[in-house]
């Protein structure tokens, strides 16, 4: 067997352990600001006397959000349209 070849990973297993514990850190991050939304929607929805359950469900969250705001709820297809779904997010 060559030396050279199985050197050659050995000096990757740094760079793997790395990329690892930044991806572990990531994921860990995402996870904590979708706790938060999750915090913030349910409080959201329980001060505009709605029940805290229904901002966990994807579409129908955004429905009711529609709701609260006072704003038509047809808006809702236009979160389907790429750069028209940031602006309405914005407005909403």
């Amino acid at each position: 067997m060559n030396p050279q070849t199985s050197t050659s990973f050995q000096g990757s297993v740094p760079l793997i352990s790395l990329y690892m514990a930044f991806a572990s850190f990531t994921w860990i991050i995402t996870v904590l600001l979708y706790i938060l939304m999750i915090i913030a929607f349910w409080k959201i929805f329980k001060k505009a006397g709605q029940k805290g359950w229904k901002s966990l469900i994807p579409v129908y969250n955004s429905i009711i959000l529609l709701k609260i705001a006072g704003l038509p709820q047809w808006w809702i297809l236009l979160f389907f349209i790429p750069i028209v779904s940031i602006i309405v997010s914005i407005i909403l």
